[in-house]
């Protein structure tokens, strides 16, 4: 593990983690610090960021993936995305993932069993996040942020406090 990147985080991420920690809105990265720094403290040592901000080209192809041309052409997304051939990943368009607002960080557990994601979830919860594993699609790696705010706000360009 290399030095820290990111100001109070006393929990041992990689470079790659740091940097996408980074990519997060200051208030969503406050509160994975502070989430990530009491799963330290109960012991959970090997997590991972695996995905924070998300380019509009990048929802793009994980919407393309699991979906055919006419799929995609039905929600006026072009067929050059289309990946029928893959397993679907996400049911979010283009413009509606909090990935793409700089509010949504997926997390990499590297040792723990499934059993863990409940406990991971939790702190998550308590730091103000919306865990992806109570949706009915569960999506454990998931923990977006709102604050107070509807998605139709956020989308509108406000952000979260």
């Amino acid at each position: 593990m290399s030095k820290s990147l990111v100001p109070g985080l006393n929990y041992q991420l990689s470079e790659i983690s740091q940097r996408r920690l980074l990519q997060l809105k200051p208030c969503v990265q406050q509160r994975v610090i502070a989430s990530l720094n009491e799963l330290a403290l109960a012991g959970y040592g090997r997590l991972s960021i695996l995905e924070t901000y998300r380019s509009y080209e990048r929802q793009c192809n994980l919407y393309g993936q699991g979906r055919t041309p006419r799929q995609l052409a039905s929600v006026g997304l072009p067929s050059i995305y289309a990946k029928p051939s893959l397993k679907v990943v996400t049911g979010a368009l283009p413009g509606t993932s909090l990935h793409g607002y700089g509010l949504a960080v997926d997390v990499l557990i590297d040792v723990y069993p499934k059993s863990h994601w409940s406990k991971i979830g939790a702190v998550f919860k308590r730091h103000g996040f919306i865990w992806g594993g109570d949706w009915k699609m569960r999506d454990y790696r998931h923990f977006e942020y709102r604050g107070s705010l509807t998605l139709s706000e956020i989308f509108a360009g406000k952000v979260p406090t």
